[in-house]
């Protein structure tokens, strides 16, 4: 890898007379045309901005991906011309990995989802292969038995077009993206629902129980990546409460991500405001907090929740009851499953 960049950095030196340095995310690739060896700094390498102009050292500082490697490099001069060049560069040697690493195309489609391909690269790739320009997203879908190929599968029959896709990521694991076509999607009332079928049509036809993880919507392929993650997210969260759910959505987990930045001293405050001493049992008692977790996040529908639960109605209602007989909290009422679930997010984090 470092002796590709090298070659095509001192082409850009002999075509351009442009001198460059660049030293990867993980530091081993170090190369330089400088003749006095330039050393990119740590600061600069750590940076989050995309382009970095240094008056002080007069050099322009831009983030590139080449294969997969995150790097840094830099050029001389902070002027608008130079800022060009920088963006010239950049352009040139991602450009250049398309040419040097043929990658078939569930193996390119796969490495934009995850993240291991630059803009260019995927820009590249949305052209050669004509990828829908609808909004899409990706779901994470485990199963058991290491049976991700036989889900695979059977999710080809979920897609629509040529670019929704579904991948193999391990054994029992495959990322499903699909695109949002709305004359299809008029039928269900959200991605959740969608989520439901597939997960319901598993079980009927293929015997394989499933869970679901939902990253968020974006407006194109060239972001994906940013719905992967939170898919991946979203099964990090479920995890953390309890791991019930058989369909968890990044959007869910809002709350969370706010109730994070939050200290611990604070949120046992707020805790301690919505409930006394006596009414804490529903928080030690794991059986009552699950249910009520998972009441909420089955929309306070009582068949479906107890079917997740495998409980009986009778027992589900015997459970609600008791929340409220303990806490006064009646998780049928807004305004109380509303206090349930802050009390239940701030519990799990402050764990």
């Amino acid at each position: 890898m470092q002796r590709e960049i090298y070659r095509i950095i001192t082409t850009i030196k002999e075509k351009t007379g442009i001198l460059v340095s660049v030293l990867s995310e993980d530091k081993d690739i170090d190369v330089s045309t400088f003749n006095d060896y330039f050393k990119i700094s740590d600061r600069h390498l750590k940076s989050k901005q995309e382009v970095i102009t240094s008056r002080e050292e007069n050099k322009t500082y831009f983030k590139f991906t080449f294969n997969g490697i995150k790097c840094t490099a830099c050029i001389d001069g902070v002027d608008k011309i130079s800022l060009n060049y920088a963006n010239f560069i950049k352009d040139y040697i991602e450009a250049n990995q398309v040419k040097t690493v043929e990658l078939s195309y569930g193996e390119e489609y796969l490495s934009i989802v995850t993240g291991g391909s630059s803009k260019s690269r995927t820009a590249h790739f949305i052209n050669k292969y004509s990828v829908s320009k609808n909004s899409c997203l990706c779901m994470i879908v485990k199963c058991n038995n290491e049976k991700a190929n036989e889900v695979s599968e059977f999710l080809k029959d979920y897609t629509v077009n040529n670019s929704d896709n579904a991948l193999v990521l391990d054994l029992n694991t495959c990322a499903f993206i699909k695109f949002i076509d709305k004359d299809v999607f008029d039928e269900y009332m959200s991605m959740t629902e969608y989520a439901k079928a597939i997960i319901r049509s598993l079980y009927e036809e293929l015997g394989i129980n499933a869970t679901i993880y939902l990253g968020g919507k974006v407006s194109s392929f060239n972001d994906i990546n940013i719905s992967y993650v939170q898919a991946l997210t979203a099964e990090k969260m479920n995890l953390t409460f309890g791991g019930k759910s058989e369909i968890s959505s990044y959007k869910d987990y809002i709350l969370v991500k706010i109730a994070e930045e939050i200290s611990k001293s604070k949120a046992l405050e707020y805790i301690n405001a919505i409930l006394d001493e006596d009414a804490k049992e529903i928080i030690t008692d794991e059986e009552l907090l699950l249910t009520g977790e998972e009441f909420l996040r089955n929309d306070l529908n009582i068949s479906e929740t107890a079917r997740i639960l495998h409980v009986h109605r009778n027992t589900l209602m015997y459970r609600l009851n008791k929340i409220e007989k303990i806490s006064g909290l009646d998780l049928r009422k807004f305004n109380d499953s509303l206090d349930f679930k802050i009390v239940s997010v701030l519990n799990r984090l402050v764990k």
